[in-house]
Formats: C-alpha cells, structure tokens, sequence
C-alpha cells in the first residue's frame, strides 16, 4: 500500500506486521469457537442461517401455544352445550 506524506513529500511503502505470539492453547481452542458462535465462518449466508436457528425455538413456542389453544376451545363449548337447562 502506498501512501504520501506531506512531510516527506514522497510515496511511502507502508506494510502490515503481523505479530505471532504464542498463546496457550486453551485460549487458542476458545477462540477458535467464536466465529461459530457468531455465525462469521461463512459470511452473510451463515449470519442468516444461523438467524433463522435462533428464531425456530421462538416459531415452535407461537405455533405450539396456536395449537394448544385451538384444541382446547372446542371442549369447553361442547361441556356447555351438553349440560341440561
């Protein structure tokens, strides 16, 4: 990457530096984890794939409770219909 410098008044080759240090391996193993976790291992289709996974348990109880419910009205109006007047 080039850059220029008024104060030079040249173009100056900047270069990255990547440092290694060594690490213990518990934390190498942790981190390793965290773009599974946050869903970066695969850019934007994972973000929406993973997205969708954490919403189903949300979509399950909704449709759950729909189901729960829509079951249960039906009994108490057949218990008053049926009771003698």
């Amino acid at each position: 990457m080039l850059l220029w410098s008024p104060l030079i008044s040249k173009q100056v080759s900047v270069c990255r530096i990547m440092i290694f240090v060594k690490r213990r391996f518990f934390l190498v193993a942790v981190d390793s984890f965290r773009k599974l976790h946050f869903g970066y291992f695969a850019g934007l289709p994972s973000r929406v794939i993973w997205c969708l996974i954490g919403l189903t348990p949300l979509i399950f109880a909704i449709t759950g409770c729909y189901l729960w419910l829509k079951r249960r009205r039906p009994k108490k109006r057949a218990m008053k219909v049926a009771q003698p007047i």
